[in-house]
């Protein structure tokens, strides 16, 4: 339908950029996936949090079907474009089994402070060492750092939203960084607890005076 965006609503967030593997099972989407194959056009997963879809989504582009079950469940590979903002919704489409929206495009600024970004790897890598956490992190330099990271640092459904419907990086490294200055000593309390509880009982060595 002309104009009209093919929409997979999951209880996710996608950033641009980003890669996502799903597994496709329900008759619609299963639909959805096989006519955006063919026509080469995007489809928009906006999220559901609590219950609720959002009016801001991603465009995702099909890249591969993975695999095709006998039964035409998928595994798809796909990765986010750019953010969008439903106007209008069609429940379902006509002569369709899913939804589809009207959908606006947002503006995407992915270019941040490069003292921030500077900043932000900083505290993350302070903060991984610390847990004994070996995993690479995206250079300082990377454009959009804040949508690179943003799985990967703790955040609740809605925080992560706040940083897709963001539209300046300035303003995502700014939330970034308030995240992490409460979220890592938070956590490294909660790690000290456990360690504590942990040791309740036991005999310790201490070193005398």
């Amino acid at each position: 339908m002309e104009n009209w965006l093919p929409i997979f609503p999951l209880q996710l967030i996608i950033f641009p950029g980003e890669k996502v593997n799903l597994h496709v099972f329900e008759p619609r989407y299963k639909q959805l996936v096989t006519e955006t194959r063919d026509s080469g056009q995007p489809f928009g997963i906006p999220p559901v949090i609590n219950g609720e879809m959002k009016m801001t989504g991603t465009f995702v582009q099909l890249h591969e079907i993975v695999r095709i079950y006998p039964d035409q469940r998928m595994d798809i590979r796909c990765m986010g474009t750019e953010p969008f903002r439903i106007e209008e919704v069609n429940r379902p489409c006509r002569d369709k089994l899913y939804d589809c929206v009207r959908a606006t495009p947002l503006p995407l600024q992915i270019n941040g402070d490069q003292e921030k970004n500077d900043r932000i790897i900083n505290m993350l890598k302070d903060f991984y060492e610390s847990l004994d956490i070996r995993k690479a992190l995206p250079p300082a330099k990377s454009p959009g750092l804040s949508w690179l990271i943003g799985h990967r640092i703790g955040m609740k459904p809605e925080d992560e939203y706040r940083l897709l419907t963001e539209p300046f990086e300035t303003k995502r490294q700014d939330l970034v960084i308030k995240h992490l200055q409460t979220f890592i000593p938070n956590t490294r309390e909660q790690i000290a607890i456990r360690k504590r509880a942990q040791m309740n009982g036991q005999f310790r060595k201490i070193d005398s005076i």
